[in-house]
């Protein structure tokens, strides 16, 4: 009798299972997939305007002129190398690696409500994303990334890359600022003359006669 009455019990438990795992499934993943989380840029030539700034007070903002220039701070010119990483190594490929557990949530938080970089992108005027550039993982694999309006953190990486990206999101002014001395091509210079004022017999020019120096 018992036999008989478990046989009747294991295919209904089985069929009230095979329904509930998509309902587990929903509860489980669902606030995930509804978060904001798209930290990439999908068109990084349309980007004209960068600002990014921390609680402290510290900010930056790099703009692209009218003739196609980057300027920090709508005064010097942008070192190429470092608007390289950002723009075509860093912003394209931001990817979500795993949101912040619960476990660690309000450490996450609280830690990024007082020193996580705030960083505003604009597209062709307006603004298309805020998001906030926290700490790294313990095995500096991954950044804590919050976007605004979300209520979950998320942990993110670019794919192939290890290390962190809070670095690339440099707040100082001067480390942005090109390091060109002269904003000439090479072929354009006739000649260079260097004065050494405590040395003058170590004084040097170079002039350019055809294609000879």
């Amino acid at each position: 009798m018992k036999l008989k009455k478990s046989l009747i019990i294991l295919p209904i438990l089985l069929v009230a299972g095979i329904i509930a795992m998509p309902l587990i499934d929903k509860y489980k993943r669902g606030t995930i997939k509804g978060e904001l989380k798209d930290f990439a840029v999908k068109d990084i030539n349309k980007v004209d305007r960068i600002f990014m700034s921390k609680k402290n007070g510290a900010k930056v903002e790099l703009i692209k002129n009218k003739e196609g220039k980057w300027l920090v701070n709508n005064k010097y010119p942008v070192t190429e190398d470092k608007l390289k990483i950002l723009l075509e190594e860093t912003l394209p490929f931001i990817e979500v690696k795993a949101p912040v557990s619960d476990a660690a949530y309000n450490n996450v938080v609280t830690k990024m409500a007082s020193s996580a970089i705030k960083v505003e992108i604009y597209e062709e005027g307006d603004l298309s994303k805020t998001y906030y550039v926290g700490g790294t993982t313990a095995d500096e694999l991954g950044t804590f990334m919050y976007m605004e309006g979300s209520t979950r953190p998320f942990i993110c990486h670019i794919p192939g890359f290890k290390g962190y990206l809070s670095a690339r999101f440099e707040l100082s002014e001067l480390r942005w600022r090109s390091k060109n001395i002269f904003n000439a091509p090479v072929n354009e210079l006739k000649s260079v003359e260097v004065n050494y004022l405590r040395a003058p017999e170590n004084s040097f020019k170079l002039i350019k006669s055809g294609n000879e120096i």
